[in-house]
């Protein structure tokens, strides 16, 4: 399958505000930190990467309660060959014993078990970063919440521009 040009930041965005009123509604503040004036072209599938970050969104607020807040960021290193979005929440965090298993597919850790889940959702996650040469970091703090950063590489303009037979793609 050949990679797309994915604008990571743009996506990051339509999901924080698509979530934004269920967050309200639940009495959740979602803030969302993402520059207009940068964008980073990764490479990869849109409809992948935008499948991974919805699960993490909605993992941050369906574990998060009233009163408490999520976060979206998107930035890059200083190097910029790195795009990361974070996606943190002051939910009901994850045992340092429970992180190690999360990416494991139908676990769930004991504190979801009045939370609907299959288990699936960061599992699902961690294939598709690794499909798209990244990774995932988690920061969890079990009753202080979580924070999952997704960290791609920026090589797209690269590739789109010098694959044969390609013209090159330049996003404004």
């Amino acid at each position: 399958e050949n990679p797309e040009p994915v604008r990571l930041g743009a996506i990051a965005k339509v999901l924080a505000e698509r979530y934004a009123a269920e967050a309200a509604d639940r009495g959740i503040a979602l803030r969302a930190e993402i520059p207009e004036d940068i964008e980073y072209v990764v490479a990869g599938d849109s409809g992948a990467l935008e499948h991974a970050l919805r699960n993490l969104l909605e993992n941050a607020v369906k574990y998060t309660e009233a009163g408490g807040a999520v976060s979206v960021r998107f930035y890059a290193d200083k190097s910029e060959s790195f795009a990361t979005v974070e996606v943190g929440d002051t939910g009901t965090g994850i045992s340092e014993d429970d992180r190690e298993r999360i990416f494991t597919p139908f676990f769930r850790v004991a504190t979801s078990s009045k939370i609907a889940g299959t288990g699936l959702g960061l599992p699902i996650v961690a294939k598709v970063i690794e499909n798209h040469h990244g990774r995932i970091e988690v920061e969890s703090k079990l009753g202080e919440g979580s924070r999952f950063s997704v960290v791609l590489p920026i090589d797209a303009v690269e590739r789109f521009s010098s694959a044969p037979g390609r013209t090159r793609v330049v996003i404004v």
